[in-house]
């Protein structure tokens, strides 16, 4: 059986685990019987009854997953999406119950697995498409932009698919990549009913520049995490998709711009380094500390928000078994951050981004939100220091923006507002283009 990787984006609250364990002496082998036990469990996470909830689950899942982080992840659920208000519907596919949740500011899907004993043995939230959301976003194609669709063989059996996005009628234009934050992330970077990527797309082509988006490796194959670094999450595809990008006719291959997004964002000198012949970088929400200390800051500010409801303790626990020496491949999953494990936190603890964008001699754009709670001022701060008189950087800060580049009503973002439909700025898509534009000259 496929493990699926377990890591997430910073800003989503998904956590999925698939196991198996021992089984009881019941026998379910009905769609019926699953929907039953995938309703009554349900119906445990909404009365907050954790400990019962718990005990549905198998041995494996119950290493994984006990009661203390599924209050913390049910909470964090609550915090973006409003409250549980009911199951809207209840399909099977084999093993696996897919509960369509009504929530107050959107719906979400419950992958529930259940084994023949009628024991949970995998547990996967992710956000539901809202039937009104498409007909929004048509708004906002422009006639000038046309779009197709391509794969591109990244390893032994591994092909990717992604969109090309292109202005109507030039040629040899300057092109840009975009590279997802952490996580299975899609073409898009949908985070419940937005789509960053897809409005950079639109936006950029609007304004002459080609745009090319992929669905992660991660997100089309589900990788064995304890071998997965982020050489292999990101970066050896970022330059499979330079390489395809090169050769496309109506680009100028002496013009090809790559931006990074969050996770993706923090790996850009790292990506520079493998491709330095490329025409210039954006840094897109980049955090300039370790990845750990970003998660840990994100925790306490959202504990802050609902007082009670995390342990961040355990956080903390498990953000300085990450900076130990002692951490190592032998390093227990469940002694670290979000469930990600030793070999991921071994290999970024060798990066510097810091010391490795003071390298880059190549144009370099880095913009930040002023409302973002995971990416914050303390990181735009550290580039601006660090990177202080180095004539190929520019800064951008956008103080009414969020982590995802939109704004938000209230004075602090929040998870929620991921919630809410939204755009990415047409500001910030004016100054990267006329940044592109620009160095394209």
């Amino acid at each position: 059986m496929k493990k699926k990787y377990p890591f997430r984006r910073l800003f989503a609250v998904i956590i999925m685990f698939f196991l198996t364990g021992n089984a009881f002496s019941v026998i379910v082998n009905t769609s019926e019987q699953r929907k039953e036990i995938a309703a009554n469990f349900m119906s445990l996470l909404a009365a907050e009854n954790y400990q019962s909830a718990y005990v549905a689950f198998n041995r494996a899942m119950k290493q994984a997953l006990p009661p203390d982080k599924l209050k913390m992840i049910w909470t964090m659920l609550l915090k973006q999406l409003g409250p549980y208000e009911k199951i809207e519907s209840l399909k099977v596919h084999k093993l696996t119950v897919i509960a369509r949740c009504r929530f107050h500011n959107a719906p979400l899907n419950v992958k529930i697995s259940i084994d023949s004993s009628g024991q949970l043995i995998g547990l996967y939230f992710l956000p539901a498409k809202q039937k009104s959301f498409n007909t929004k976003r048509k708004s906002f194609l422009s006639r000038d932009v046309e779009e197709s669709s391509f794969e591109v063989k990244v390893a032994k059996k591994i092909y990717l698919k992604g969109n090309l996005t292109f202005p109507v009628g030039v040629d040899k234009v300057p092109a840009v990549i975009l590279v997802h934050g952490s996580g299975p992330q899609d073409r898009d970077e949908t985070i419940g009913p937005n789509k960053p990527f897809y409005d950079l797309a639109m936006g950029f082509a609007e304004n002459g520049i080609v745009v090319l988006r992929y669905d992660k490796r991660t997100k089309s194959y589900p990788t064995d995490p304890s071998k997965l670094t982020v050489e292999q999450e990101t970066i050896i595809d970022v330059v499979k998709m330079y390489e395809f990008l090169r050769i496309q006719r109506g680009i100028d291959p002496s013009k090809i711009f790559i931006l990074g997004h969050s996770l993706g964002g923090m790996l850009i000198p790292r990506i520079a380094a493998k491709i330095p012949e490329a025409a210039g970088f954006i840094m897109f929400a980049a955090p300039a500390r370790p990845l750990e200390d970003l998660i840990l800051d994100q925790f306490q500010y959202i504990s802050q928000l609902n007082p009670g409801k995390i342990d961040v303790k355990d956080i903390e626990k498990k953000v300085q078994k990450v900076k130990s020496p002692e951490l190592s491949m032998k390093t227990p999953v469940s002694e670290l951050p979000l469930g990600v494990p030793s070999v991921y936190w071994l290999d970024l603890r060798k990066y510097q981004q810091l010391e490795a964008a003071v390298k880059m001699t190549r144009p370099l754009l880095i913009l930040q939100g002023g409302r973002d709670y995971q990416v914050t001022i303390q990181d735009f701060e550290l580039w601006k220091k660090v990177l202080a008189g180095h004539r190929n950087v520019e800064f951008k800060l956008y103080p009414k923006l969020n982590h995802l580049f939109m704004s938000g009503k209230s004075k602090k973002a929040t998870p929620g507002e991921y919630m809410i439909p939204g755009h990415v700025d047409q500001k910030v898509i004016s100054d990267i283009s006329h940044w592109i534009q620009q160095q394209s000259q």
